[in-house]
């Protein structure tokens, strides 16, 4: 393999994982979980921002040696999406400014707080500057100001952009392990050879690795790393032992009362299940109802009377069991009906999702969801809609967490340390496992509603995305169904 300029994307993932950059150099993209980028819109708020600020006043580079050249002559500048390249790196920045004689340095990031790996990224960039020049530096975040509320207008930039100073936090970083760092990495490109890397926490971070299946293929059916919630002491217990599969952990103090009753049901391929639960299955009143919403998440402004990064609901589905009078081999005959709501058009889907659901669900019956999302949801638009608190409190206080019934009393070794309503439905009917084209999860579902409110969609394919967030949606609740049926179920027999 011939050795190339080393970017931020090869950098970052070698950083990872060295396993990680060689996947990235010589897999093909189709067997890659690619992350969808929201960042272009940011840029171009950046870009204009930069515009409007400096243009009359600063001349606007984009050439390379126009830039070193005018840093070098101490020429006042800015610049916006440009490359800078010696013989080991190649870089792209998203903005400067050069002034006073220092050199301002900015990143543009889709997101309200700094992070970690942002500032990491900063320091990347400085060192390439501190091989050119050695001017001052100041490094830079523009992000997202959390508490902005989009109207009907376009954003007011001097509000919306959160331009945040990490100089300090850049400068306490060491750069001589970047040096480090680009020379591992060359050595791991020119090897062309399969690293022997573990798996570990760094598969998940700073975002899990596009390719954290292909390295699972062999692993144990039940890893240590199954067992969830693990300080960092018991992940460092864990390594000492040596040993990858649950079953064949010994008994050890340090587990929690969650992590030693996945153990303990892996070890004897049991499910476990609780004295109470049977109690707690037959409290619940009917008629019986099993709810979810699909939301979106933005940067951007989708509805005018919203803030960045805002869930806000625009779909729900509901499946109800109705109780009959008649009874077959002692057992009453249930019904199951299905409701939902969906809009698509781009008009505000807000007081419509809430007016519908009220009628929905009714004034009485236990309402099923799988964790408390859609509680804080519910207590949002409660404060949005005022003149409808009091009928969405009732709602709320009907609420049951199955999610919080599952984890405290039951355990399936199927579910592998997840209690997530994908994970969990393993043990349910096959037909309603997650297999579409589409959409088949939660973050799917929210890009995919994002892009067809907006109309970003293909035109000939947009039916087919339509249905298949119609029918995750269902797939969620009806999941919810057959969950509540199997704890009841299992339940009886204890």
């Amino acid at each position: 393999m011939n050795l190339t300029k080393i970017n931020k994307s090869k950098y970052f993932s070698w950083v990872q994982c060295d396993k990680k950059l060689y996947f990235d150099l010589n897999l093909e993209k189709k067997y890659r979980n690619i992350r969808p980028s929201n960042k272009q819109q940011l840029l171009n708020y950046t870009f204009e921002f930069f515009d409007r600020k400096y243009k009359n006043l600063y001349p606007k580079l984009t050439n390379k040696k126009d830039i070193i050249s005018s840093i070098k002559s101490c020429n006042t500048f800015y610049s916006l999406d440009f490359k800078l390249e010696n013989e080991k790196l190649s870089l792209h920045y998203d903005a400067m400014l050069f002034e006073n004689n220092i050199i301002k340095l900015f990143i543009v990031k889709p997101a309200i707080y700094p992070k970690k790996n942002y500032i990491k990224e900063l320091n990347l960039q400085k060192y390439l500057l501190n091989n050119f020049f050695d001017n001052e530096i100041r490094s830079h975040l523009i992000l997202i100001n959390k508490d902005y509320r989009f109207n009907e207008e376009l954003p007011d930039l001097d509000q919306y952009l959160n331009i945040v100073e990490c100089t300090e936090k850049v400068e306490s970083l060491n750069s001589n392990e970047i040096e480090l760092n680009i020379s591992q990495i060359n050595k791991t490109i020119l090897s062309n050879k399969l690293p022997n890397t573990k798996i570990g926490s760094h598969c998940k971070s700073p975002y899990q690795c596009d390719y954290f299946d292909n390295c699972r293929t062999k692993l144990p059916d039940f890893h240590v790393e199954q067992i969830p919630n693990q300080s960092k002491d018991l992940k460092q217990n864990l390594l000492a032992l040596n040993i990858t599969d649950i079953k064949k952990l010994p008994d050890m103090e340090y587990f929690t009362s969650l992590q030693k009753r996945i153990i303990k049901s892996v070890k004897n391929s049991k499910e476990f299940i609780s004295d109470e639960l049977g109690n707690i299955m037959n409290s619940f009143k009917y008629p019986l109802f099993f709810l979810d919403f699909e939301t979106i998440i933005s940067p951007y402004k989708i509805f005018p009377n919203t803030k960045p990064f805002e869930p806000i609901p625009c779909m729900w589905s509901l499946h109800s069991e109705k109780q009959f009078g008649v009874q077959i081999q002692g057992m009453y005959e249930n019904k199951i009906y299905y409701d939902r709501y969906y809009k698509f058009t781009g008009e505000d889907p807000r007081r419509e999702f809430i007016e519908k659901l009220i009628v929905s669900v009714g004034s009485s019956g236990s309402i099923f969801i799988y964790s408390d999302f859609e509680i804080r949801i519910l207590k949002k638009i409660a404060i949005m809609f005022p003149e409808y608190k009091h009928k969405i409190d009732l709602i709320i206080n009907r609420c049951v967490d199955l999610l919080k019934i599952t984890k405290k009393h039951y355990y399936h070794p199927k579910f592998k340390g997840s209690f997530s309503l994908k994970s969990v439905s393993k043990i349910l009917t096959k037909e309603n496992m997650y297999d579409l084209e589409f959409v088949n999860s939660g973050d799917d579902a929210s890009r995919v509603l994002i892009d067809l409110i907006t109309n970003k969609i293909n035109s000939g394919q947009r039916k087919q995305i339509e249905l298949d967030l119609l029918k995750y949606a269902e797939k969620d609740t009806l999941n919810l169904v057959d969950l509540y049926k199997h704890l009841k179920s299992v339940s009886e027999f204890m």
